[in-house]
């Protein structure tokens, strides 16, 4: 991505974010707004920038708190879905965008979902991969949800969660790196179910260094492998305690309590609101099924809801870049 296109606000709560900007070419074209989640940065969106931008619209991603440019606080309650999506309303305030197509993967899809509670004015469209909308449950504890999802599909999905609120998790990430990053971005989607969602796997196998068949999916170049690398390791110059803090966050009260006080009218979009899934068939952790099915239940009935399923895994916005760059256009043209 081109470094003269990134920009930096420091928001009224004092943090420093950088931005990638492409301003929109024709006024009916909507500017789109790309969240990304862990363990990256704005650069996991580089297929969808140079795609939707050579297309005359507006494409605003930042790299959000804790990654890339941005800054890095280690507090988690920094974190704070009530904070982060201030923030983001603060940059499109200093472009000028009053209305943006939110599209979020992974984490991204926290904050997106958030944005519909909290400025709902200010998106006027949703589109989500691998995750889905996730809903607020103020009283819900990282280890209920754990319980409820292995008893939903048979295994842990959620125990690297408690693995990452390990005091020593950053100490023991930097000094096997290639290990957590060959189980992040697995060469087999299968690794997530026997590496990362498991209590207790993801620890042990960074503890002992384990090594793989491969040290990057076939879909990855080395760039971007090398950009990762940058960004997170401490000795490259980056920061993997300030990502983890989401996840810290995640398994602590305040998580939950910091959404109670939103209005029951906006636990979920504006029924005037279209939506767009796009389901990773081969995640192993954000499972296609229960994305699928949480948008065939009546809180959706009244929203227009388009679901496209790829057989890709958790990082289907690289690894299926052409089907959903496509696939999203034809959308987004569907709301014009």
């Amino acid at each position: 991505m081109d470094p003269s296109l990134y920009r930096t606000l420091k928001t009224s709560r004092g943090y420093t974010y950088s931005y990638f900007v492409s301003t929109s070419k024709s006024t009916a074209k909507p500017t789109l707004l790309f969240l990304h989640g862990f363990p990256s940065t704005s650069y996991d969106w580089h297929y969808q920038a140079q795609y939707f931008a050579s297309r005359g619209h507006g494409v605003i991603i930042p790299d959000m708190l804790g990654y890339g440019g941005s800054d890095k606080p280690t507090d988690p309650l920094s974190y704070r879905s009530s904070l982060v999506t201030r923030d983001l309303i603060e940059i499109l305030d200093k472009e000028g965008i009053k209305k943006v197509v939110g599209i979020g993967h992974d984490l991204g899809c926290l904050f997106l979902s958030r944005l519909a509670s909290y400025f709902p004015e200010r998106i006027s469209a949703y589109a989500f991969f691998a995750g889905a909308y996730i809903p607020v449950y103020p009283d819900l504890s990282a280890q209920a949800l754990n319980t409820y999802l292995k008893a939903r599909h048979g295994y842990d999905i959620y125990g690297y969660w408690f693995f990452f609120n390990r005091e020593d998790a950053g100490t023991l990430i930097e000094k096997n790196f290639q290990t957590f990053f060959s189980i992040m971005y697995p060469h087999e989607p299968s690794i997530w179910r026997t590496h990362m969602g498991p209590m207790n796997a993801f620890y042990t196998s960074v503890l002992n260094g384990e090594t793989f068949k491969k040290d990057k999916p076939d879909w990855m170049s080395e760039e971007h492998k090398n950009h990762i690398w940058e960004s997170l390791r401490v000795e490259e110059g980056g920061e993997i305690e300030a990502p983890l803090s989401w996840y810290k966050l995640a398994t602590s009260r305040e998580f939950g309590q910091d959404d109670s006080s939103i209005p029951q009218t906006n636990l979920f979009p504006p029924s005037t609101s279209s939506i767009f899934f796009g389901a990773a068939k081969q995640d192993c952790i954000c499972v296609s099924t229960d994305g699928v099915e949480s948008f065939e239940t009546d809180a959706w009935k009244d929203h227009k809801v388009t679901i496209r399923e790829y057989e890709g895994d958790h990082w289907l916005i690289l690894s299926c870049h052409e089907e959903v760059d496509k696939d999203l256009e034809e959308w987004i043209g569907s709301l014009l």
